[in-house]
């Protein structure tokens, strides 16, 4: 409920206190890890997201969501892992695939970064905010024409992917309005 009503100092504090006495269950330590990364303690939510994935290790929202933490502290080689291990267990994630592109994308490899964007569009076309990174790509392998054509179709829509307890925080937030 303190996570719903973005009362984020309170859901910390009741994350922690469950994650401590309910240690075996996965979901307190991916509630703090999410509202510790909202609070901007980076290093606070990579700890718990951590905890979780030990817990539950085939957890792919908890895979994705290490991977991206893992590119905002520049930790490539961790967050390719991550995202690799995401698409061992599902092939076809879309999360996956961007995480993937944005890591060969900060690595200067702007050919895999072209590949891995395009593969998200192919799985989830809806995905217009891929078109901007996957613009920049052919921009810096000399594709003008390319990037024109995919920076012009640039939008606000993010890649999805299915996080069932951030699902559960959701609703309850709906279910207030």
């Amino acid at each position: 409920i303190y996570f719903a009503l973005s009362l984020f100092e309170a859901a910390n504090a009741a994350f922690s206190s469950a994650a401590f006495l309910a240690s075996g269950d996965y979901r307190w330590s991916y509630y703090q890890a999410l509202v510790s990364r909202t609070l901007g303690r980076p290093e606070e939510a990579m700890d718990a997201f951590l905890r979780a994935h030990e817990l539950r290790p085939e957890d792919l929202a908890t895979l994705i969501r290490l991977g991206d933490l893992y590119l905002l502290l520049d930790r490539t080689d961790d967050a390719e892992e991550a995202f690799g291990e995401v698409l061992r267990i599902d092939s076809d994630s879309a999360a996956g695939r961007y995480g993937l592109g944005r890591v060969a994308a900060k690595r200067k490899d702007y050919a895999g970064a072209v590949r891995d964007f395009e593969s998200v569009l192919e799985i989830q076309p809806e995905s217009s905010g891929v078109h901007y990174p996957l613009g920049q790509a052919y921009r810096r392998l000399g594709d003008r024409e390319r990037a024109r054509e995919h920076l012009a179709l640039r939008g606000d829509v993010g890649v999805t992917f299915p996080d069932p307890l951030a699902d559960i925080v959701a609703s309850r937030v709906l279910g207030s309005a």
